[in-house]
């Protein structure tokens, strides 16, 4: 058998697969396209078979968790910010949602200022009617302001959308 010595055919499975890499990526997305139902199957008999695997990995691997988990936060903020108020809502049985492009958009709407104090910082979703009081995480109760103000307004109803017109209109 060519390269018979485990460090040889290492080194040389290493160099096919960096001289290779777009071939073989291009083949295992086809085989997970078209494998996809079959895939699925065997995942979930392989979790049936090993409940606790998740609950070991994550106590084996808490720092790599941890940093993974932290490095996703950093690179997605705006995801971040639409789940954990998606997430406040569900808690609090208010129900409604929007997504993050929902969130985007708005906040390009208003041309990615706080509605409150007009300062270009980190905006977050705010409730026009708080969850507190009825309101529900539909994109039509979200308003953009900043942490900040967000805290300042508290549980208060109150709309700054109406005190300013469409970023689009004032231009």
């Amino acid at each position: 058998m060519p390269l018979a010595d485990p460090k040889a055919r290492k080194a040389y499975n290493a160099a096919y697969a960096k001289k290779h890499s777009k071939r073989l990526k291009r083949y295992q997305e086809n085989y997970r396209k078209t494998h996809r139902r079959k895939n699925r199957l065997y995942l979930r008999e392989w979790k049936r078979a090993h409940p606790n695997y998740d609950k070991v990995w994550r106590a084996a691997n808490r720092l790599k968790k941890n940093k993974n988990q932290q490095t996703y936060r950093r690179r997605h903020p705006e995801k971040i910010r639409v789940l954990n108020a998606v997430y406040a809502t569900r808690k609090t049985k208010a129900g409604g949602r929007f997504t993050e492009k929902q969130w985007l958009d708005l906040c390009k709407k208003y041309g990615n200022l706080c509605l409150r104090c007009n300062n270009k910082r980190k905006l977050t979703p705010d409730h026009v009617v708080p969850v507190s009081k009825g309101g529900t995480s539909n994109i039509g109760n979200i308003q953009p302001l900043c942490q900040p103000c967000n805290s300042a307004k508290n549980a208060k109803t109150t709309d700054y959308r109406k005190r300013r017109r469409c970023h689009k209109q004032s231009q």
